[in-house]
């Protein structure tokens, strides 16, 4: 009898040994064989004599430890089963499968050891089963693993935005670059690049063990593993996310335009969202590429902008060039609107460009993905005759019209003002420092054709200010476009 007593257990322990993490299939299959066994047993008949219940049946000395080992592997299967279970996807995924890529759609279940990855061009966003939620930017990638008192996010590559809900026994753990965060009720951003690691947390506290050390970082500190990554703003770190409103109103910090962060008495929202803001559809006979789009900040923190299409609004909150903002579907381009906006507070101008991000992210529901590229630039030189240029005392705002550019301007200014016209980044590489005298008339199409006597940009920097603009490679800074939608109502 102790021989049958130790059978169950000795095959349990070797079952759960080698199949530790059985799939869904492998439960079903493996309880199919096992009913099947136990129904072509052949059952011996009960004699009508009193026999001995060990000799008249001599197959149930074993029989019942296995159904009963069965039914304990069926239980235990079903309840790794269960344990394996991650969270689920709110967002499109994918998820690596060896060599495949398996789409993973919204509402499907994520199991432990799965790789996740979000779009080439579009972020995701997945629950764990504790309520953490983990948003990932596009071409980010990470895997789900199990720690011994709780969950592993291994992240591999990219941005993301990590709510740690409350933890009880168990903890919430993401590891990358040698370095493992534990986050509880608290809001955090990884960013993983090549040259290393950075975090910024949001809300509460997130506890930082860089190999044998430990460090707390706490709301609005920003924490980087290798000195020559640059600082960021907040502003800039979730600019990509689908909820910069939401992550804005629970941030107790203000980004300062250097890239660190000052702690507020008060949610920084106040210096962060225009109080009122009115977005209408431009009057049909003031709409169009032929009436202009007039910007103005009217003093005391105001904007307002007429005959706008988003992508323009974009440009302006970004500080970018048409050429520098991708992506959005047709209307985003064509569609136009008269935007107007106001705050209490008396803010100044890098603060407005701010709170238009906010409200773009706010009534436009902008998700954007910021990049750089090595691409097609033009540099800017001075030809091997000299420069044609005159040096000014002081420097004066530019004169820019349709096909002319004067003032005294440095040869930046000059450079950043080309780049709007050929639709193509322009860096200064003249050499020349201080301001000069510049006047610059060109045609504005690029081209002689209209008016054969009014040269080309190209031609005009040669023959009037002795530079040239010369095919080059380089970095370039581009922003896409990954979601809008049409504005809110007011």
């Amino acid at each position: 009898m102790n021989r049958d007593r130790k059978l169950p257990t000795e095959f349990l322990e070797r079952v759960l040994t080698r199949y530790s993490r059985p799939l869904p299939e492998q439960v079903a299959a493996a309880t199919d064989r096992v009913w099947q066994r136990l129904k072509v047993e052949p059952v011996v008949e009960a004699h009508h004599t009193v026999m001995n219940s060990r000799t008249a049946h001599p197959s149930l000395g074993w029989r019942w430890p296995a159904i009963a080992a069965a039914v304990a592997i069926m239980f235990l299967a079903f309840f790794l089963w269960q344990s394996r279970t991650a969270g689920t996807a709110e967002t499109p995924l994918y998820r690596l499968a060896g060599a495949e890529t398996l789409a993973v759609q919204p509402g499907e279940t994520i199991r432990m050891s799965h790789v996740l990855r979000s779009g080439e061009e579009s972020s995701g966003a997945f629950v764990l089963k504790d309520g953490t939620h983990v948003e990932m930017r596009s071409q980010s990638e990470l895997s789900i693993q199990t720690a011994d008192d709780g969950v592993r996010l291994q992240l591999n590559k990219g941005s993301f935005i990590v709510h740690a809900a409350k933890q009880g026994d168990r903890h919430l753990y993401v590891r990358t670059h040698n370095v493992t965060l534990r986050g509880e009720d608290s809001v955090f951003i990884v960013d993983v690049e090549e040259t290393g690691l950075r975090v910024t947390v949001i809300r509460g506290d997130v506890l930082l063990q860089p190999g044998a050390t430990s460090k707390k970082l706490s709301a609005g500190e920003q924490f980087s593993t290798n000195v020559l990554m640059d600082a960021r703003t907040l502003s800039e770190e979730i600019a990509w996310s689908r909820n910069v409103a939401e992550l804005m109103q629970q941030a107790l910090v203000v980004a300062r335009p250097h890239g660190g962060f000052e702690t507020q008495t008060s949610p920084g929202t106040e210096a962060q969202a225009f109080d009122v803001t009115s977005i209408k559809l431009t009057p049909r006979e003031n709409a169009g590429t032929v009436q202009p789009s007039i910007t103005t900040f009217p003093p005391g923190g105001g904007f307002r902008k007429t005959n706008t299409t988003l992508k323009m609004l974009v440009q302006l909150a970004y500080g970018l060039q048409e050429y520098q903002v991708m992506g959005g579907s047709e209307w985003v381009n064509s569609e136009r609107f008269d935007v107007e906006a106001r705050s209490a507070k008396n803010a100044g101008r890098d603060e407005v460009l701010k709170m238009i991000q906010v409200m773009l992210a706010d009534r436009f529901q902008l998700n954007v993905r910021r990049e750089t590229k090595q691409s097609s630039i033009f540099a800017l030189a001075v030809l091997k005759n000299g420069p044609k240029l005159s040096a000014a005392t002081e420097s004066s705002p530019a004169d820019v019209r349709i096909g002319r550019y004067s003032g005294n301007r440095s040869m930046a200014q000059l450079a950043q003002y080309l780049g709007s016209v050929v639709d193509r980044p322009v860096v200064d590489r003249t050499g020349l420092s201080g301001v000069f005298e510049i006047h610059l008339e060109f045609a504005p199409d690029y081209s002689s054709r209209v008016n054969p006597n009014i040269p080309t940009v190209f031609k005009a920097l040669e023959e009037q200010l002795g530079l040239r603009l010369e095919s080059a490679r380089g970095p370039v800074e581009t922003l896409t476009i990954e979601r809008a939608v049409h504005p809110t109502e007011n």
